[in-house]
């Protein structure tokens, strides 16, 4: 199913809750497609708990904020992200340089680098 701006804010969980409700119904494992920044706040995605972006997204704060919305407390799954891009051209350089970011995030929370942080940076 495909989340839009249609669907505002405070609706959108409960529209969320009631696809993941059809597609089960159905037998099928449901998959959300969505603009990350509909995501980035005020959403639990427990029933995803892969994420894959194909974007370049330069606000740290905010990248880190969607890359959260499916670890939380009660997720009982190993969560998995994803970044899609091509390599050998910009996107790839871009995503390089948004790992530098966020490894310096993580220092800065005194966490260990990991995840899109670990990706080369040389």
């Amino acid at each position: 199913f495909i989340l839009t701006q249609k669907i505002k804010g405070e609706e959108r969980m409960p529209w969320i809750r009631k696809q993941v409700e059809i597609a089960r119904s159905k037998g099928q494992e449901p998959v959300i497609l969505a603009n990350g920044s509909l995501i980035k706040e005020g959403v639990d995605l427990l029933e995803f708990p892969t994420i894959c972006e194909f974007g370049q997204h330069y606000n740290i704060n905010t990248l880190r904020q969607r890359l959260r919305r499916s670890w939380r407390l009660g997720q009982t799954r190993d969560v998995r992200i994803y970044f899609l891009y091509y390599q050998g051209t910009k996107q790839e350089d871009a995503l390089i340089h948004i790992a530098k970011k966020l490894r310096a995030a993580h220092q800065v929370d005194g966490n260990v680098a990991a995840g899109i942080a670990a990706v080369r940076s040389d």
